[in-house]
């Protein structure tokens, strides 16, 4: 796989230092990487409260940092340790009642979510219709601001095939696009 060696670099030396108990840089990793993984949790399994998931599984991480022996492979690891902790809440999941779901309406951070999907709606619904692999990438691009590097690290996959991914969907968005202007 094809890094930016730097950003990758960068990485190694806050895994080193929150190995060796600097919250600050394992701080500086969960700002990183929060806000993509949030992103790929709540793509792949809808019934689950995503924030919840992933910071459940940041704080596994946290303490099961020092037993990460390749700090190369930070990104990978996290990415795998928040799946399985996904897996495990959809497996958790019960439906929730029009109680909670009336509850949920008044707290402002999802009626702030829900406002922000209304104003992009088109876009959402044109970038659902593409393949699941072409959205990931997509909305890890384009609307977290995911740098190339930082998806292929996420996704365990290599930057040329993120850039192809990218590629492919602006030609079938532009179809998309076009089709529904016709």
């Amino acid at each position: 796989m094809a890094f930016d060696s730097r950003e990758q670099g960068a990485d190694v030396q806050l895994v080193i230092r929150a190995q060796a108990g600097d919250i600050h840089a394992f701080d500086a990793l969960v700002r990183r990487y929060r806000r993509g993984l949030t992103t790929l949790v709540g793509m792949q399994f809808p019934d689950v409260t995503a924030d919840d998931v992933v910071q459940d599984a940041l704080l596994t991480a946290f303490k099961c940092l020092p037993k990460l022996h390749d700090p190369t492979r930070f990104a990978g690891w996290l990415s795998t340790i928040v799946r399985r902790r996904a897996v495990r809440s959809a497996a958790e999941c019960t439906p929730s009642t029009g109680l909670d779901q009336i509850l949920l309406g008044y707290l402002p951070a999802m009626t702030e979510r829900l406002i922000t999907q209304e104003r992009h709606a088109d876009l959402y619904k044109a970038i659902a219709r593409l393949p699941s692999e072409l959205t990931t990438v997509v909305t890890l691009y384009y609307l977290d601001n995911l740098q190339i590097e930082s998806i292929a690290r996420l996704l365990q996959i290599s930057a040329t095939t993120v850039n192809w991914r990218l590629r492919q969907a602006r030609v079938r968005l532009r179809r998309l696009a076009a089709s529904c202007q016709d």
